[in-house]
């Protein structure tokens, strides 16, 4: 009975990355290699790495974690979240933790890329604080995803949060600004992460809720 389990778990991890997660993990690492065609990586200071990491390479959390609910238009994966052995949210779920943790990866990636050129910068410190504003961002996007049903909503409205972060700074969104570590401050990446946390979960119990409306 456990090996039935785990092999039913194995199969749904591999038709959910393949079918759902491989084209956001393949953008996201193209989105970040282009970057020093974009921005300088080399000797960059404290605060010049900050605003790298804060305002180009947690835009992946938008990539990864936004379409969570996107392939439910294809067959396969419709043929996943339909059998009686697994549950809908189960799936999400599923697809939510390979989300994350390829987000988490990148992130630390980018940053020991940033340090073997000489950038310096506390890897621990912004890489937790990329990571949770990334989180922020992509949890944004699939909250919106799911209240409307709409991708392109989904990506909209955390770039729009974006937008109003550069031109506004913390004066309205306090301590859910995103672009605290150039300034010295970190309290507001925990604000960030936990805010994520619970768009995840609020983004969670609706597709619950109208999926048992149905």
């Amino acid at each position: 009975m456990e090996k039935e389990d785990l092999s039913r778990y194995l199969w749904i991890i591999s038709k959910n990355f393949w079918l759902s997660h491989v084209f956001d993990l393949l953008l996201s690492g193209v989105f970040l290699i282009i970057a020093p065609l974009i921005f300088g990586i080399n000797d960059l200071e404290p605060a010049e790495a900050a605003r790298l990491l804060e305002q180009y390479t947690a835009i992946i959390g938008i990539f990864l974690l936004t379409p969570i609910f996107r392939p439910e238009g294809q067959k396969d994966i419709r043929e996943v979240i339909e059998s009686k052995y697994t549950s809908q949210t189960g799936i999400y779920l599923v697809r939510i933790l390979m989300a994350v943790l390829t987000m988490a990866a990148y992130i630390l990636i980018f940053i020991l890329w940033l340090k073997a050129n000489n950038s310096t910068l506390p890897v621990v410190r912004y890489a937790f604080g990329t990571f949770a504003t990334a989180f922020f961002l992509g949890s944004l996007g699939l909250l919106a995803y799911g209240i409307s049903d709409q991708i392109i909503l989904g990506y909209m409205v955390p770039f729009v949060y974006i937008l109003f972060n550069v031109f506004t700074g913390s004066r309205y969104v306090q301590n859910l600004y995103l672009y605290s570590l150039r300034k010295g401050s970190f309290q507001e990446k925990y604000w960030l992460l936990a805010s994520a946390i619970l768009m995840v979960v609020l983004t969670l119990v609706i597709k619950w809720a109208h999926s048992k409306r149905r």
